[in-house]
């Protein structure tokens, strides 16, 4: 299934007003902890229900895989993952590094994918038809300068990894990482063990731009076993075919 420039459109609408829930929302969030005691808030069940809904009136056959609800919906072979905001610390402190993830897979492979980044009106979309950020083409081609490029890396890496890049950075979202790693800005971006929507709005976009996404250990992703929500068996390392066999050489797990 193609999605058409007009449900492009559709479907980006559906994130700028999650992105307007969640803004608003900012001031007077309520906040509870989930058993594995990261925080979740209000708003982004609020708008989880918001996106599933627009989507089982889209594609009523689409399945819906969220963090919160886990699989629901029909019983298509198209799977959408959501993730309301990728980087809950982020948002919940009042920074602006945090955004909204909406990826769509068909069989376990990626076919388009959505983010967006509320306070600073950042789309990031791909699909078939190319890849973007706010309608511009992002670039498949960079030419990294080591001394200005950054690994982005979760905010306790340092605890897990020794690393031997001049530049660490942490932003508190995965998905933000990956879109900086989208633009050309990072050289490439370390995870910790994920899910699937938090990679699921980027897996489409860095197929049109030649970015590869694997496993710390130079193994594939097999996407289908991360379709039930399981986490990752071991971190992803993503950045472009050319310097991530470089990167991963300079990357060692502590014992």
């Amino acid at each position: 299934m193609l999605l058409s420039r007009k449900d492009v459109a559709e479907i980006q609408g559906w994130l700028r007003q999650a992105g307007k829930i969640a803004l608003q929302s900012q001031s007077s969030l309520k906040m509870t902890f989930k058993a594995d005691h990261t925080p979740v808030t209000d708003a982004e069940l609020r708008i989880e229900n918001m996106i599933i809904e627009n989507i089982h009136q889209k594609f009523p056959t689409h399945q819906v895989l969220t963090e919160e609800q886990g699989v629901a919906g029909g019983k298509d072979d198209y799977l959408w993952v959501l993730d309301p905001v990728d980087g809950t610390k982020s948002f919940l402190r009042g920074l602006p590094t945090w955004g909204v993830s909406l990826g769509l897979l068909h069989q376990a492979r990626p076919v388009a994918g959505f983010f967006y980044i509320p306070a600073l009106k950042e789309m990031f979309w791909g699909s078939e038809l190319g890849a973007f950020m706010n309608n511009s083409p992002l670039p498949r081609r960079v030419v990294y300068e080591e001394s200005l490029s950054f690994l982005a890396v979760s905010a306790n890496a340092h605890l897990r990894f020794e690393i031997d890049f001049p530049r660490l950075q942490a932003f508190g979202s995965t998905a933000v990482h990956l879109s900086y790693l989208a633009r050309g800005i990072a050289a490439g971006v370390l995870t910790r063990r994920i899910n699937l929507w938090d990679i699921a709005g980027f897996l489409p976009i860095f197929e049109q731009i030649g970015i590869a996404c694997q496993y710390l250990s130079g193994a594939s992703i097999d996407l289908a076993a991360l379709l039930d929500g399981q986490k990752t068996p071991e971190p992803v390392l993503a950045a472009r075919p050319d310097i991530l066999v470089d990167l991963r050489k300079r990357i060692h797990p502590r014992k």
